[in-house]
């Protein structure tokens, strides 16, 4: 699979954790983990069963979606729809305007 169409993939999938968790808005760690879970159930795997150091072995061979590209993923997700914005959404860019603004002061 291409780099466009597993970000495609993995935009869909944040999409349905994003609707039905409203808590994942705000919570790149929790979004990635139940992500990552679901991956290892869709691969008929039984996270009860594999070790962590199975899993950390496999995640850094490529075996599942990195955690960069899920929270790059919510990030376009967010942006394209703003009713899958959490609550901390503005309140982050209102902080990056005004870093914004500082850097620019100092330029």
């Amino acid at each position: 699979m291409n780099t466009v169409s597993k970000i495609h993939t993995t935009k869909e999938k944040v999409i349905e954790l994003l609707t039905k968790y409203a808590v994942y808005k705000d919570d790149d760690l929790r979004l990635c983990a139940h992500f990552l879970f679901k991956e290892l159930e869709d691969k008929k795997i039984n996270p009860e069963e594999m070790s962590a150091l199975e899993f950390l072995q496999r995640y850094a061979k490529g075996k599942f979606t990195d955690t960069g590209t899920i929270t790059r993923a919510r990030r376009l997700v967010q942006n394209e729809f703003p009713e899958l914005r959490g609550a901390k959404w503005k309140e982050r860019h209102e902080e990056e305007r005004e870093v914004r603004k500082n850097i620019n002061k100092n330029i």
